[in-house]
C-alpha cells in the first residue's frame, strides 16, 4: 500500500477513458461481426480491421465488407444499437488497473476520467466494467463534437475545484498527451505493455503518480 502523501492541497489525476482505461476495439469487432451475420448471413473475423477502422463511422468498415448498399446500411444502424449493449461486455481493461486506482485514492488523489464519447455511452463503459466506482467526475464529447483532450481535462478540473499545477493528466494516447501539454496541463504519457489477455500497464504506475503530484509543478 502506498504510504498516504502531505498533501498541501488538492491534487488530481485525470485518465483517458478510451486512451487508457478501456479498449474499445474487441466490442468494436463483436458489433461489427455480430450485425454482418444478421444480415448478410455471413461471418467473419472483425478484429484486424479494428485498428484503423474502429474510430470511422460505421459506414466505412461495412462498405469494406458489405457490398450490397441495402444490407450495408440495414448492417449500419445494428452495428450502433450492438456497441450499446451487447458488445459492452467484450471491452478489454488493462491488467492491473483496478489495483492503481485503488492505490491512487487511498493516497487521496481526485480521480476524473475524459472520454471521446457522448456521456449516455461513455458511462455506461464505465459502469459495464466497474471502473465507475472510483472516478467524481466524467467529462464527454458531446454528440458531433471533436475531440478535444485539453478542454475536457479543464471541464473535470473545474469540478473538482482543482488547480491545473495539482493535476495530472495520464493518458496511453502519444496525440492526446501532446495536445494535453501543449495546452499546459502536466501529463504521463504511458506505454501499455503485452498482456495474456489485455494489455497490461506498466509497473508500479500509482506510485508514479503520486510521486509527481507530490512534486508538484517541478514533477511532471
Amino acid at each position: 500500500m502506498l504510504a498516504r502523501p502531505p498533501y498541501a492541497r488538492r491534487v488530481a489525476a485525470v485518465f483517458d477513458l478510451e486512451g487508457l482505461l478501456i479498449d474499445l476495439r474487441p466490442a468494436w469487432a463483436f458489433a461489427v461481426e455480430q450485425a454482418v451475420a444478421a444480415v448478410t448471413g455471413r461471418r467473419f473475423d472483425a478484429s484486424a480491421l479494428a485498428e484503423e477502422y474502429s474510430w470511422r463511422p460505421w459506414a466505412h468498415a461495412l462498405a469494406v465488407l458489405v457490398p450490397e448498399h441495402d444490407f450495408a446500411r440495414r448492417a449500419e444502424a445494428l452495428c450502433a444499437r450492438l456497441f450499446s449493449t451487447s458488445a459492452l461486455k467484450r471491452i478489454a481493461v488493462p491488467e492491473g488497473l483496478g489495483m492503481a486506482l485503488d492505490a491512487l485514492r487511498e493516497a487521496r488523489v481526485e480521480l476524473g476520467a475524459v472520454s471521446r464519447q457522448p456521456h449516455r455511452l461513455a458511462l455506461r463503459q464505465l459502469e459495464t466494467t466497474g471502473l465507475d466506482r472510483f472516478f467524481a467526475v466524467l467529462s464527454p464529447t458531446n454528440e458531433g463534437a471533436g475531440w478535444d483532450a485539453a478542454a475536457r481535462v479543464r471541464q473535470c478540473l473545474d469540478y473538482l475545484g482543482v488547480a491545473t499545477a495539482d493535476s495530472l493528466f495520464v493518458t496511453a494516447d502519444s496525440d492526446a498527451a501532446r495536445r494535453a501539454q501543449a495546452a499546459g496541463f502536466p501529463t504521463l504519457a504511458l506505454e501499455l505493455e503485452p498482456g495474456a489477455r489485455a494489455a497490461k500497464l506498466p509497473p508500479g504506475l500509482a506510485g508514479r503518480v503520486t510521486a509527481i503530484l507530490s512534486a508538484g509543478p517541478a514533477g511532471a
